[in-house]
């Protein structure tokens, strides 16, 4: 009940609209309504009764304004209602619904044409649908049981399987009408001459609408294995493969004869195969039968078929007429005619002369034998034996007379003889020089041997000589001091003089002196015979060797030394006499002080040591100074000395040849190399000729590009600093300024609110808002009213919808369709300052403790404390709000209610912003450096790729360069230039210009003077550009320049 002259929102805008709603009788403060009273809004608020009169006519307008507005905005609100839709359940008590939209919205939000009004009545209508089971299902809980033969949700579908086409050469029965029913039976038949493979006979329909079987059959040829031709034989009619019906013969080689069918015919079986009528033939050997006996004879052989052979042998004594062999041949009959035997006889034979011959009969043949008279002896066969051939085995053998041996002519000798019969003798002689040696006369005896052996000639021996030829006699010596170079001498005169003595040819010798011998200057006679064949030995003083003549000589046949007198020389120096006639050097590292040295003057030289003669041993000068001698650094011991060296990178040895000095040094740093908001702590490291620069970053900052802070110079670096190794012209990187990390959590709560896919981005905008300010009331991101952390990225996303059932006021049970809602959203710790340079202000803001401030590390260690602790307080608040005080979550917003459902939260999360990587166990942030970028797949700041660059910090990708230009490393900053002879996009582009240069972007060619064309490769005419004056003429000079000469005629 309302006071009286109040007024309400919802009469001041009902009377607006109704108003608004009715004609204008005028414009002025007066305003006449449809009931014909006149409203002064003076008199309506000063005085109660016209109050009083005033609400009854609000009422009263009220009451008709909401009469008027359900039948104007019913006609005006809606579009039209969409076709029915798919029935939830057909076959039982299913349902539909169909839908109907607003009209076109105005700027309050409501449809144009009901002026603000809500549009009355449902957007959404539901049906009830049935559809009944067919062809006799039977209707279960939630589906129809169809019979076999039928599918579908009513049973209202035929099963049936496809059409089968029939197989070549065959038929297709058991089936009338396609597509087949259920559980039809198709039957496959072949033609004749055909047979069924690869499938069954019969296929059935099956309740899935295929056929049973995996593939139809088909129908293929019946046809016979090929046969191979018979051993020995072959087919008269063969070919690839043989049908139904196809017959073959066969015909055997000649010798041979078929067993069997000669004609086969292929018939058919089951299956594609067929058989043959019988079996095949085989050929076997004609047969010749027995040849027949043969009469005082044999028959070997006892196989008589075609090619066979018998053989014919004869008794002994008698001789084979015909043929010894017989032969089968194929016509069956043996070759030749048959054999016989007949008795052998044998020629008569007449003795020798001065011989006997006896016969003798010995069965099967005749046999001879011969003998001779006394004084002679049988020369051939003593018996001969008539052979089968009738041919005697020999011939007839002569009687010829005894005789003896030739008893041969001795060496050095001769013989004289009548002839070698009995009773005949046989004269020796010897030559000169030789005396026989046996009997001088021999006689050949009856039995046709001599009566003695034949004698030999045997030669004088050395330094004996014999005269003229004899039967006997003796050998003479030679005279004294003389002898005989052979034996068998055969005079005196052969007789010569021994060694050492002299004489005519056959004496008298006498022996043979030379005369006496000088010893040589710086040398002695040893030992000196002067007699033939005597020697004299010399021998050179100690440190002199025999530099010509002999150290022997020997008193020859003439009487004279043989060879030549010797010389002595003085050995040179540094070498010693080692025998007679050589000098050999003095030991290793030794020498002498003159020449005509001993070994033993042969003393080391300097930087060895030893005994005189050797020998001797280096000297160790890097033993003293700790093994560096009298170097600075190192000493290497040499053979007969020593070398020094130096061992640190870069250092050179002096000219001193002992002490070092510097080569190469690094370019010591300075405070203009130091840092942006930094500075170097360096270290130089004699030892090792290197030097260390520690970067430190003030207090707040960081130095991100090296992970143990040092730049190095030196050997390893090749005396470059390590920052300057890439670009020579490259600066220390900056230090760059600290940043705290986010601390935030992740959460999505669950909503329930109707039409939520019809909310408008301004509708979301709201929602946006009231879902913040609900958190906020919850005190979700304050703490003892000091704001802990920010609500930011909501998002709203639809879910499914749903019908929900309730009891209204009059009891009656009402449908709501409501849709799920999930509101995603983050939520962020609050810094007071991003950068940990500003710690001293953060301890002031969040009041900590002096104490807990009094350094860098302690002030970032409370900070990022406090940043969680203020996550996990408000993580523990959306927890609560979700799971125990969802009531308190229920906001309104867009003329809707959200219901909350619950929600998640996930953990504190800590991470950096766009553009920076997390450093180091202390996990700050750090912006991406000039040169840079962060890459999210590996999580860090990682360098530029060639042909791109980053010149600004903390960013998420790099630029590429631009045509004409680009850059060779990655890291870099800025692109550079294309390199002289390159062009375009990552300079790749090589330039082909013969005589100028390329534009760096497009590659075109700038010719040099002189020159023209694309690729300034024509010389350009001078006397194109200028000319000559008359009775001249212009020749052109060659490029560079565009030059020409007249010349005069």
């Amino acid at each position: 009940m309302r006071a009286p002259g109040s007024f309400t929102a919802s009469s001041c805008i009902a009377l607006i609209v109704y108003l608004q709603c009715v004609h204008l009788a005028s414009s002025h403060r007066h305003k006449r309504g449809i009931f014909g009273g006149v409203f002064d809004f003076t008199d309506f608020v000063g005085q109660k009764d016209a109050q009083n009169r005033a609400n009854e006519k609000m009422r009263a307008l009220d009451e008709e304004h909401r009469r008027y507005m359900t039948t104007f905005c019913a006609q005006r609100c809606w579009d039209t209602w969409s076709a029915w839709g798919l029935c939830s359940d057909k076959c039982h008590s299913g349902s539909r619904s169909r839908t109907r939209g607003v009209k076109q919205l105005g700027s309050s939000g409501y449809p144009n044409t009901c002026r603000g009004f809500p549009c009355p009545g449902d957007r959404i209508q539901h049906q009830r649908c049935r559809i009944q089971c067919v062809n006799g299902g039977t209707s279960l809980t939630d589906i129809c049981s169809c019979l076999p033969g039928f599918l579908g949700d009513c049973c209202e579908n035929d099963i049936t399987c496809p059409r089968i086409l029939k197989p070549t050469h065959g038929d297709l029965g058991g089936v009338l009408n396609w597509p087949a029913p259920y559980d039809s039976v198709v039957t496959f038949s072949c033609l004749s001459g055909f047979a069924l493979v690869g499938g069954p006979e019969h296929r059935r329909c099956l309740i899935d609408g295929t056929w049973s079987g995996s593939s139809n059959p088909k129908c293929e040829k019946i046809t016979c294995t090929d046969l191979q031709s018979p051993k020995n034989g072959f087919i008269l009619n063969a070919k690839p493969g043989y049908e139904v019906g196809d017959n073959i013969g066969f015909k055997c080689l000649n010798g041979f004869e078929l067993r069997g069918a000669n004609t086969l015919t292929c018939m058919a079986r089951s299956g594609s195969f067929g058989n043959w009528s019988t079996e095949a033939p085989t050929c076997i050997k004609r047969w010749c039968g027995h040849p027949g006996s043969l009469g005082l004879g044999q028959v070997h052989g006892e196989d008589y078929f075609y090619e066979d052979q018998v053989t014919f042998t004869c008794n002994p004594g008698y001789k084979l007429v015909g043929p010894r062999r017989r032969r089968c041949l194929a016509s069956g009959e043996w070759s030749s005619s048959h054999p016989s035997c007949l008795q052998i006889k044998c020629p008569q034979l007449i003795a020798p002369n001065h011989g006997q011959m006896m016969v003798k009969e010995v069965e099967p043949r005749t046999q001879v034998t011969f003998s001779c008279d006394t004084g002679f002896t049988l020369l051939g066969n003593s018996s001969l034996v008539c052979l089968e051939d009738e041919n005697w085995n020999g011939t007839v053998p002569v009687c010829q007379a005894i005789e003896c041996p030739d008893p041969g002519i001795p060496n050095h000798g001769s013989r004289d003889d009548d002839g070698h019969q009995f009773g005949r003798s046989a004269f020796f002689l010897c030559h000169e020089g030789y005396v026989l040696q046996g009997v001088p006369k021999i006689t050949c005896l009856a039995n046709g041997t001599w009566d003695s052996e034949a004698p030999s000639c045997q030669a004088c021996p050395k330094d004996f000589y014999k005269v003229g030829r004899s039967d006997g006699g003796q050998c003479s010596p030679c005279p004294e001091n003389s002898h005989t170079l052979l034996a068998a001498a055969s005079t005196k005169e052969m007789c010569l003089c021994d060694r050492g003595y002299s004489g005519p040819l056959g004496g008298p010798c006498e022996e043979i002196t030379c005369p006496v011998s000088d010893p040589p200057k710086n040398g002695r006679i040893v030992s000196c015979s002067n007699r033939f064949d005597g020697v004299c030995v010399y021998e050179c003083d100690e440190g002199y060797y025999l530099a010509r003549g002999s150290s022997q000589r020997a008193c020859a046949e003439s009487g004279e030394w043989d060879g030549f007198p010797p010389q002595c020389r003085a050995c040179p120096i540094n070498t010693y006499k080692a025998d007679v006639n050589s000098c050999l050097p003095c030991p290793l590292n030794s020498r002498t002080l003159k020449e005509g040295s001993s070994r033993t003057e042969c003393v080391c030289s300097e930087g060895f040591h030893g005994p005189p003669g050797g020998p001797c041993v280096d000297v160790n000068e890097c033993d003293s100074n700790n093994g560096e001698g009298p170097c600075e650094q190192a000493c290497e011991n040499i053979e007969g000395g020593y070398m020094c060296r130096c061992t640190i990178a870069g250092y050179k040895l002096s000219e001193d040849g002992k002490t070092c000095k510097p080569a190469k040094q690094c370019t010591n740093l300075t405070e203009t190399d130091a840092p942006a908001f930094g500075g170097l702590v360096c270290h130089w490291y004699v030892e090792e000729n290197s030097q260390q620069c520690q970067v430190k970053c003030n207090p707040g900052y960081e130095y991100p590009t090296r992970t143990n802070l040092y730049e190095t110079c030196g050997p390893a670096t090749g005396f470059i600093w390590s920052f300057q190794r890439s670009d020579p012209n490259a600066t220390i990187d900056p230090c760059v300024v600290e940043f705290f990390p986010d601390f935030r959590l992740e959460a999505d709560s669950a909503y329930f609110v109707r039409a939520c896919r019809d909310l408008t981005e301004d509708d979301k905008k709201e929602v946006r808002l009231m879902f913040a300010e609900t958190l906020n009331n919850d005190t979700i991101c304050y703490k003892r009213n000091t704001k802990l952390c920010d609500v930011k990225n909501i998002d709203i996303i639809c879910g499914e919808s749903q019908i929900r059932r309730r009891r209204d006021a009059s009891g009656q049970t009402r449908e709501d369709v409501i849709d799920s809602v999930h509101i995603a959203f983050d939520v962020f710790a609050e810094k007071p300052e991003k950068e940990i340079k500003n710690c001293r202000q953060i301890c002031s803001s969040l009041n900590i403790p002096d104490r807990y401030c009094k350094n860098q590390a302690t002030c970032e260690r409370i900070y990022k404390r406090f940043l969680k602790a203020a996550m996990i307080y408000a993580k523990g608040k959306l927890e609560k709000l979700f799971e125990e005080d969802r009531h308190k979550a229920v906001f309104h917003a867009a003329s809707r209610r959200f219901e909350s459902a619950g929600g998640n939260v996930s953990d504190v999360m800590v991470d950096c912003g766009a553009g920076m990587e997390s450093v180091g166990s202390r996990g700050v942030c750090l912006p991406c450096l000039p040169g840079t970028y962060y890459s999210k797949a590996d999580g860090g700041c990682r360098p530029c790729p060639p042909g791109t660059s980053q010149s600004l910090l903390q960013q998420t990708s790099c630029q590429p360069c631009p045509p004409g230009m680009t850059t060779q490393r990655q890291g870099a900053k800025y692109c550079e230039v294309c390199p002289p002879g390159q062009y375009g996009d990552m300079c790749q582009g090589v330039c082909q210009c013969v005589h100028g240069t390329c534009d760096r972007v497009t590659g075109q060619c700038m010719c040099s003077s002189g020159w023209e064309g694309d690729l300034c490769d024509r010389d350009i005419p001078g006397c194109r550009e200028g000319h000559c004056f008359q009775k001249s003429t212009c020749v052109d000079v060659l490029a560079p320049g565009t030059g020409f000469r007249c010349v005069t005629q």
